[in-house]
């Protein structure tokens, strides 16, 4: 019997040990800087363009990657991040592979909250149209540097919700979505002092948007 322990902590020992072996060299030839420079490149591709900035690109597990400090802009104005994440994990579903249709599970820690969802392709090319579900949790809108000089005033709050958007990567205004929004603990400033408040609190604002035809509109419910 002790033999027979003996000889399956060996076999047990040479699989961890080709485990952690094959995670090492995994790790080590991982071509970060060739995934940086095709995401970057796509990322310019887009209508309209974006700048993609990264500190850092990891593999993950299960397989996929990891960005740090990802940052994402319009080339109009790189300066003014549209979203800035402390880190976002990518993971394609090894299903999708088989049909076709591929799809991403993704999440993202943004603002101290987090966002996480999936991408649905129609086939495999960069400029197949594409479906995206995206849960928001967490956001504290007041952390986003250009949102107050975008609304023209300081806002802040808890945002949670639930968004859809369908398009092209190459025709991304020309997309269509819907979604609810929920803000939570929030606060506006106002631009004129009325009834000598400077700012309006509120527990909660739910609201209802829709993107169709290069519009946007909100409505509150």
């Amino acid at each position: 019997m002790g033999r027979v322990f003996i000889k399956q902590g060996k076999w047990i020992g040479y699989v961890i040990y080709t485990v952690l072996l094959t995670t090492g060299l995994l790790y080590y030839r991982f071509p970060a800087d060739k995934i940086e420079a095709y995401l970057v490149s796509e990322a310019a591709g887009t209508d309209p363009p974006m700048v993609l900035s990264l500190k850092e690109v990891r593999p993950g597990f299960p397989p996929g990657i990891h960005l740090i400090d990802a940052g994402i802009s319009l080339r109009a104005a790189p300066q003014q991040d549209l979203l800035r994440a402390s880190s976002i994990s990518i993971t394609p579903a090894a299903w999708s592979f088989l049909s076709g249709t591929p799809r991403y599970y993704f999440k993202a820690h943004a603002y101290t909250g987090d966002m996480e969802g999936h991408v649905d392709l129609e086939r495999y090319a960069t400029d197949a149209p594409f479906a995206t579900s995206l849960r928001l949790k967490g956001i504290h809108i007041g952390d986003h540097p250009y949102l107050a000089p975008l609304l023209g005033r300081n806002v802040s709050g808890v945002l949670e919700g639930a968004i859809h958007f369908a398009g092209q990567q190459n025709r991304l205004i020309d997309g269509a979505g819907q979604g609810t929004i929920v803000i939570t603990d929030g606060s506006v400033k106002l631009l004129q002092p009325v009834l000598g408040l400077d700012t309006l609190d509120f527990d909660r604002l739910s609201m209802e948007m829709a993107m169709k035809d290069r519009k946007l509109s909100l409505n509150r419910v």
